[in-house]
């Protein structure tokens, strides 16, 4: 099955108290939510507690800071259920800005094709580290905040598409069609020199396509007769087969026909 990017959504980078990200339109059951938040303050930045259900990326949060200035980056994720309008990560007052990106057809079981990996740095050239898939078709996510200290660059690793380019966040995908190692993708951010920037790369596991599970009951099997006795006129002995039962759970991709 070939993963799809839905939709994504995020709020405004502010000062608030919680922060409440509104779910991405067309979210369906079995969705994978890939979600991030930034928290900042001059001091160290509160961390915020996220709902029920949530897992996050191993090597979150980074924190980096500036004239004073923490900003702290977590990233998250969790296979869509009966998810409501929102969602609230609670955390004292702080600057913060919140994403969510889904997508469609990731394995429910192991979303994730391989170990994320995080990297930080400083100016305007920004670079994730790569990581090496294991399955076809996985769909890498590239993730990255930086200081913001102009406005967004229009400037996307070569292969990814675009999803949002806002002040502070930036995300972009793509599918590579053969498992192995990414490479080191690369973009220009919107950090001046000295200032810092963190990246996040994630590979999604496509789910199966016409993985198939259960029990085909038996050929028809060998029907034999036994007369006894003298038979006078021909005559035509039936052997009536017995009808053949199957059971087959899963996803059929293409028709086929079963016979008896």
């Amino acid at each position: 099955m070939t993963i799809s990017f839905v939709t994504s959504t995020n709020t405004t980078y502010a000062s608030r108290t919680n922060t409440t990200i509104t779910a991405p339109t067309g979210l369906a059951n079995g969705d994978l939510i890939v979600l991030g938040i930034l928290t900042g303050v001059s001091g160290t930045a509160p961390t915020p507690t996220p709902p029920a259900g949530w897992t996050a990326v191993s090597g979150t949060p980074t924190s980096s800071t500036a004239s004073g200035f923490n900003l702290k980056t977590w990233l998250y994720y969790r296979v869509a259920s009966s998810e409501g309008s929102s969602w609230t990560w609670t955390h004292t007052t702080a600057s913060s800005q919140g994403f969510a990106l889904a997508y469609r057809g990731v394995d429910n079981t192991t979303p994730l094709d391989a170990t994320p990996t995080v990297s930080t740095g400083t100016g305007a050239t920004l670079t994730w580290t790569g990581l090496t898939t294991v399955t076809a078709g996985a769909m890498l996510v590239a993730i990255d905040h930086d200081w913001g200290d102009v406005a967004p660059v229009a400037s996307d690793p070569t292969g990814y598409t675009q999803r949002f380019n806002l002040l502070l966040i930036y995300a972009a995908d793509m599918i590579q069609a053969t498992a192995g190692a990414t490479g080191a993708p690369t973009r220009t951010c919107s950090s001046n020199t000295g200032d810092p920037w963190s990246a996040f790369l994630l590979a999604l596991r496509p789910a199966t396509s016409g993985a198939l599970t259960g029990t085909l009951t038996a050929p028809t099997p060998l029907v034999t007769a036994t007369l006894t006795g003298t038979q006078t006129d021909p005559g035509t002995l039936t052997a009536a087969v017995p009808r053949v039962t199957a059971t087959l759970t899963g996803i059929a991709t293409d028709p086929g026909t079963m016979r008896s």
